[in-house]
């Protein structure tokens, strides 16, 4: 189990946010999966806002795999995928009143999001690494 924080923010809390109504603040809690084999390592998540905030849920796919660089150095790719339900995408999204010149509105569609990325793992000293 996990709990992740979505900060949520207000009008006043930056001039970007100007014009647009309050988000509040939720949680999402998560059920996480994690299966380990030799030729990678793959991470399941699924979290639903149990902050009733947006009412949503999002789940979250990736892929790993660990190459030791020797003398505990490792070098961790990743990719993967994030499918986000249209619940959470349209209250976190921008509404037809809050629409500006520099801001395009953004609501109501389910959403994948792709992603990639490169973790570096670093003995700090014999008995500990730190990522």
């Amino acid at each position: 189990m996990r709990l992740k924080v979505h900060q949520g923010f207000e009008a006043e809390d930056d001039d970007v946010y100007a014009g647009m109504n309050e988000r509040r603040r939720s949680f999402d809690g998560s059920i996480n999966a994690l299966w380990k084999t030799a030729l990678f390592n793959t991470s399941a998540h699924f979290y639903h806002d149990i902050g009733k905030a947006s009412k949503g849920s999002s789940v979250t796919l990736k892929f790993s795999h660990a190459f030791s660089l020797g003398r505990g150095f490792k070098l961790i790719p990743n990719i993967g995928a994030e499918w986000v339900s249209d619940s959470v995408v349209d209250y976190y999204g921008v509404t037809t009143p809050e629409v500006t010149p520099a801001r395009a509105a953004n609501f109501g569609k389910e959403s994948i999001n792709y992603s990639a990325g490169l973790n570096y793992l670093s003995p700090v000293c014999n008995r500990h690494n730190a990522a």
